[in-house]
């Protein structure tokens, strides 16, 4: 069986080890980006089975990337993570289709259970 692929694209170096730690415990081919570009470019060479997207981010920043994603991969779940929530951006999200959203700080343990493997598991 072939494993599922998640691609983190998050530039704090502790939430993406924290997630790639939990998520290769749980099974999963975890992938790693630091900007918007780069998972960009890592989307478009693995197509991954999921996507956890920071929204603030130098460069590229998350919402534009959640645009790009959406427009040309439609199929792939993303889970927005941030740590600057607000309403207008949520709503924002919701408009493109995007329910999976949560602020950080999180729990790993319950974005997995939670968010990430009952969706992949269907």
């Amino acid at each position: 069986m072939t494993k599922k692929k998640i691609l983190i694209i998050d530039d704090e170096d502790d939430i993406r080890a924290g997630v790639i730690e939990f998520g290769q415990d749980l099974g999963y081919e975890m992938l790693e980006a630091a900007n918007g570009a780069d998972g960009y470019y890592k989307l478009e060479q693995s197509q991954p089975d999921a996507i956890l997207l920071d929204l603030n981010m130098p460069g590229l920043n998350g919402l534009e990337l959640l645009r790009q994603i959406k427009k040309r991969y439609p199929h792939i779940m993303v889970i927005v993570i941030t740590g600057a929530g607000s309403r207008v951006i949520e709503a924002q999200i919701r408009q493109m289709g995007q329910y999976g959203y949560i602020e950080k700080p999180f729990d790993v343990e319950a974005l997995f259970k939670e968010h990430i493997s009952p969706k992949l598991a269907s």
